[in-house]
C-alpha cells in the first residue's frame, strides 16, 4: 500500500510539471493538486495519451493501458467487426488475435473460412496461418503454408516470415538447413531476437563456441538499437548477456 501511494504522489506531481511546462490551462493545475490521484488518472488519458498517439512508444503506452485495463477488449472488437462484415480482412486480425490469445484452432478455422479464391495463396495470410500451425505444433503444415509463400510470390519479402521458417526447419530437427536460413537472414532482420534465436539453436545442437559468440556480438551492439528498442526486444539483450556473463 506505501509503494501504491508513493507512486500515486509521483505520477502526479511529473503531471503538474508536464502541465506547467507545456502551459496547460490553470484548471488542470487546480485539478491536479485537488484531485492528486483521480486528477492524474484524467490528465493522464485526457492530456498525456493523446498528445503521444503519433509516436510508436505513445501507441504502444496506449494498447498496453487498454489491455490492462480491458483485455478482451481488442478480441471483442475484432470479432464483433468479423461477424458485421465478414470480409478477408476482419477474418485475418480476428485470427492474428486468437493466435496472440493462444486459440489457434479456432484461428486455424478462420483461415479455413477466410483463405478461399483470390485468397488463397495471400502471403499475409499463409504467414498468418504458418503461424497458427506452428503455434499449435503442426510444424509440417507450417513449413509447407510459409513454402507456398514463395512458389505463388517469388518477390515476397517478409522477415517475419522468413524467420518463421527457419524456427520451423529447426523443430522440424533440419538444423543445416535451419542454419542456411538464419545466416541468410540475421544481417537484415530489425532487432536481436533472429540472431539470438539462431544462437539458442547452435547452443542446444553443440555449437557452443559461435553460439557465445553471436551472444557476445548482441551485447556489444545493444546501444546501437536503444533509440529503437521494443520491450521484448529487451529481454532478447538480456539473455545474451546472461549467456556471457
Amino acid at each position: 500500500m506505501p509503494i501504491l501511494l508513493g507512486l500515486s504522489y509521483a505520477l502526479n506531481i511529473l503531471c503538474i510539471v508536464h502541465a506547467i511546462r507545456t502551459g496547460r490551462a490553470n484548471y488542470w493545475i487546480y485539478i491536479l493538486v485537488l484531485a492528486p490521484g483521480i486528477g492524474s488518472v484524467c490528465y493522464l488519458f485526457m492530456v498525456l495519451l493523446p498528445s503521444s498517439r503519433g509516436t510508436r512508444t505513445g501507441r504502444k503506452v496506449e494498447a498496453g493501458l487498454i489491455r490492462a485495463i480491458d483485455p478482451d477488449r481488442s478480441l471483442r472488437e475484432r470479432q464483433l467487426e468479423w461477424d458485421r462484415t465478414g470480409t478477408p480482412k476482419a477474418g485475418l486480425e480476428l485470427a492474428e488475435e486468437q493466435v496472440a490469445r493462444g486459440n489457434h484452432a479456432a484461428a486455424r478455422l478462420l483461415y479455413a473460412q477466410i483463405m478461399t479464391g483470390m485468397y488463397e495463396f495471400d502471403p499475409a495470410m499463409l504467414i498468418g496461418r504458418a503461424r497458427a500451425e506452428f503455434e499449435a505444433g503442426d510444424f509440417a503444415a507450417a513449413r509447407r503454408s510459409l513454402e507456398l509463400v514463395q512458389e505463388h510470390d517469388p518477390g515476397h519479402v517478409s522477415r517475419t516470415g522468413h524467420l518463421l521458417y527457419a524456427r520451423t526447419l529447426e523443430s522440424l530437427g533440419e538444423i543445416g538447413k535451419a542454419t542456411e536460413e538464419y545466416e541468410a537472414l540475421v544481417p537484415t532482420y530489425p532487432g536481436p531476437e533472429a540472431k539470438a534465436r539462431f544462437a539458442l539453436m547452435l547452443e542446444a545442437n553443440g555449437q557452443v563456441a559461435r553460439a557465445r559468440n553471436l551472444f557476445a556480438e548482441l551485447v556489444r551492439t545493444q546501444d546501437q538499437w536503444r533509440q529503437s528498442l521494443l520491450p521484448e526486444d529487451r529481454a532478447w539483450f538480456e539473455l545474451a548477456r546472461s549467456k556471457v556473463g
